[in-house]
């Protein structure tokens, strides 16, 4: 391929490109002798259709189209987004697919238009599943014409177009900006930044929209022109709304914002900076070689206060995990926790809950006695869903190894990556959140109430122990996964802890509450015991 065909687009290996992506990420693949099923992506479609539902049914409340447009596009952007960056890693910097394709001919803008248009096509499916229901119930906003589910279905492929477009645009820029080193960090904290944005817009908009008059929103309000949903609305709103004559001057403004955005983050990604994403796609596969020091250099870094406790780190280790190869385990989960790229930011978005709900609290004194529950949710829901997480890894097949190592059963490696992610993530976060919380409520009566909740998070992370053999980093990446985890966990913990938070605040009011606690201190203790035992006996599977 010449140097001048490298600035094109090859239309014949984008296709080809796509093609092989979608049935990469897709297809079910045989791990570790066993068949795995892409069944994520499709539990992701049909929950995002049921929110969806609940969301299109606004409609009968809201006072025209650009409300409803900015409430239903702003909950697409949110659930479609925060899926989208749990993604984004493996579809735009998968390092096992730059060895099958770095060497050849493929130009730099034809391999990252690929990439970008998969990342489009997963958006884009999950905002239509989750507007099926809004592009009819639409028609029943005040001032809809008959072809609003037309004009609301062009706005929801701009809107995904435009979210895939930022996220590609920004990795791509941090590609240019930063070095090889730094990289997969700053990839890792602008995850977490993206999503305390998603979740803290979602959360804050709609309780603007109340504040201003029921739930009706004026595109009159300046504050609109900065909010990427209110761009989309207006869009809407014109194509298929019924705006008055002085909202003219403020949706016209807004609608060529979000399609000046769309075009603009599409042609500096794929135009301008395809060549660094290139040269940053090849380097990540390397692994950096870094002189090594002096040995007097080497002995001074370490520091004297790590050499001092690390003999009570390790005693300490000993004891919680006598067994060899839990600690080996846990050892293991934590290196990957520290220095995967990929690893860390599908982890690293989980913890944007636990920063947002204490923010929501001070930003909303009316509703913030619910804030505990919720992070509560969280909190039930991190442990669990880390370790499904951490099942998942670019290098799953040299997750053969457990398969030929002489281990009776997977409890020790399970309960190695278990107590890793509990003192590592679930513990911060719980106490960071909780110091966040206790800072800002002035009604503490829902603290009482969740102590049931706390009482049983324990035992739900061994919820995963139980679902075939615990092995860790021995399957491969498959799309929708990592969101059909957190989503369904979600659900999960929002049943059992909201009931158990109700329960314990009924019990509070009663005044039961002591006898609810010890019931459910002997109920939980016998569970623990008797999941422990499962996980024990439970003797690792053959190869087929």
């Amino acid at each position: 391929m010449s140097l001048a065909g490298a600035d094109r687009v090859d239309g014949v290996q984008l296709r080809a490109l796509l093609r092989t992506i979608f049935r990469a990420r897709t297809r079910a693949r045989r791990t570790l002798g066993r068949s795995g099923k892409p069944r994520g992506l499709v539990f992701l479609i049909v929950v995002y259709a049921i929110m969806g539902g609940l969301t299109g049914l606004i409609a009968n409340f809201v006072g025209d189209v650009f409300t409803f447009a900015i409430v239903v596009g702003g909950m697409s952007m949110f659930l479609a987004g925060m899926t989208m960056v749990a993604e984004s890693s493996a579809l735009l910097f998968n390092a096992e697919e730059h060895d099958i394709l770095g060497h050849r001919p493929i130009g730099p803008r034809t391999l990252l238009l690929a990439r970008a248009l998969s990342l489009y096509g997963l958006t884009l499916l999950l905002t239509l599943s989750l507007n099926l229901i809004p592009f009819i119930s639409g028609l029943w906003a005040p001032g809809a014409r008959p072809w609003f589910p037309l004009a609301h279905l062009l706005v929801i492929a701009l809107l995904s177009l435009f979210c895939s477009g930022a996220v590609v645009f920004v990795y791509v820029v941090l590609t240019r900006l930063v070095g090889r080193e730094r990289f997969d960090s700053m990839a890792s904290w602008f995850q977490l930044g993206v999503s305390i944005t998603f979740i803290l817009g979602s959360q804050i908009v709609p309780r603007m929209i109340e504040r201003v008059n029921g739930f009706h929103l004026s595109p009159e309000r300046p504050w609109l022109m900065i909010l990427p949903p209110a761009w989309f609305a207006a869009l809407e709103t014109l194509l298929a709304g019924s705006p008055q004559a002085s909202e003219l001057p403020h949706l016209l403004p807004m609608a060529a914002a979000g399609l000046a955005a769309t075009v603009a983050l599409g042609y500096a990604a794929v135009v301008r900076l395809s060549g660094d994403y290139a040269r940053r796609l090849a380097s990540l596969s390397e692994t950096p070689v870094k002189l090594r020091p002096e040995p007097e250099i080497a002995h001074a870094k370490r520091g004297g206060i790590a050499r001092a406790f690390r003999p009570a780190w390790d005693a300490l280790m000993r004891a919680w995990m006598p067994d060899p190869v839990e600690r080996a385990a846990f050892r293991l989960t934590t290196a990957y926790m520290r220095r995967d790229r990929d690893v860390r930011m599908r982890l690293y978005p989980s913890f944007a809950s636990y920063l947002v709900f204490p923010i929501i609290a001070a930003i909303d004194p009316q509703r913030m006695a619910i804030m505990p529950l919720l992070t509560i949710v969280m909190g039930a829901m991190l442990p669990a869903s880390s370790m499904m997480t951490l099942k998942t890894s670019t290098h799953f097949m040299a997750g053969e190894v457990f398969r030929y190592t002489p281990l009776a059963g997977t409890a020790a490696l399970f309960h190695g990556v278990r107590k890793a992610t509990l003192l590592f993530m679930a513990l911060p976060v719980l106490l960071i959140s909780g110091t966040l919380l206790l800072a800002v409520l002035h009604d503490r009566t829902w603290l009482i109430a969740i102590v049931p909740a706390v009482v049983l998070l324990p035992t739900f992370s061994l919820i995963e122990g139980l679902v075939g053999d615990y092995l860790p980093l021995s399957q491969p990446p498959q799309m929708g996964r990592q969101g059909a985890i957190n989503i369904g966990l979600y659900l999960m913990s929002v049943l059992l802890v909201g009931g158990l938070s109700a329960a314990g605040w009924f019990a509070h009011r009663m005044g039961w509450f002591g006898i609810l606690i010890g019931v459910e201190l002997a109920v939980v203790v016998a569970l623990h015991l008797t999941l422990l035992r499962g996980i024990r006996v439970r003797k690792l599977a053959p190869l087929e």
